[in-house]
């Protein structure tokens, strides 16, 4: 689990499928129930959490689109929760999935969940997502589980590809460093993609590296590219800088010198 201050926390979960609850709060019975152990946390819990899945799909734009989901939650925290998924994505979270050759496949359609723990602190008892202007937050996120995602597969035909199963999958999602996600871009309900151009002509600067940058270098050290982007606004795409420098392997290593 993370969160906002970047503490060092963890969260554990297990993913129950047709385990046979009793009915929820929709008066249905549980598609799949997430079971959740919060192993450490050092931010202060309130004494009313509220858990969210929010889906999230891609535009033809690239844009991402986010649909939240409430869902019921027995907890015992700041410690141990359970959480019954006894409604279907909704259909506006629903992707078509692709072909190898990038064409569409009509005959898969998948969504992609990620559960977000948050105090509602305007307490109209629902996450509020961010329109693309926001500055702020409303509601605060206390966290979510690391490198994990709610995979929900609705297929007409079998894809072993996919590496799930038709119905609700808990997903291992690969590190993602560059950009480093900020917790609360998890809150907004749609996300601008971040232009990339590159490090070409006049938008190539010398050092200094701003801090912060990622930096990539070549194998001896003698030469270095960044990129360093600031969002300009909570939940617009960045806005991003790049520079480059190189140095003769006989000259002497500069004292700001970024590589190794």
């Amino acid at each position: 689990m993370r969160f906002d201050t970047r503490a060092a926390t963890g969260i554990a979960l297990g993913l129950c499928v047709g385990c046979g609850q009793a009915a929820g709060p929709h008066f249905n019975p549980p598609f799949a129930t997430l079971f959740g152990v919060i192993t450490s946390s050092s931010v202060p819990t309130p004494s009313e959490v509220r858990v969210a899945l929010v889906w999230r799909k891609r535009d033809p734009d690239g844009n991402i689109l986010r649909v939240a989901q409430e869902l019921a939650v027995r907890a015992d925290f700041p410690v141990r929760f359970r959480l019954d998924i006894d409604t279907l994505p909704p259909s506006d979270a629903i992707n078509i999935g692709t072909n190898a050759d990038g064409s569409m496949d009509p005959t898969f359609h998948y969504a992609t969940g990620s559960l977000i723990i948050y105090e509602d602190v305007n307490g109209n008892g629902t996450l509020d997502l961010l329109p693309t202007d926001a500055v702020g937050t409303i509601d605060r996120v206390l966290g979510i589980p690391e490198h994990l995602s709610v995979f929900y597969v609705e297929s007409s035909l079998p894809r072993p590809s996919a590496g799930a199963q038709k119905g609700f999958n808990l997903r291992h999602e690969p590190s993602i460093v560059d950009p480093h996600p900020e917790l609360s871009r998890e809150m907004c309900a749609r996300t601008t993609p971040t232009p990339d151009g590159g490090c070409v002509g006049s938008s190539c600067s010398s050092i200094p590296v701003p801090p912060g940058a990622l930096v990539t270098c070549n194998g001896d050290g003698t030469s270095y590219m960044y990129k360093f982007c600031r969002p300009t606004t909570l939940c617009a795409s960045s806005s991003c800088e790049y520079g480059c420098g190189q140095r003769s392997p006989s000259d002497p290593v500069p004292p700001d010198w970024p590589c190794p």
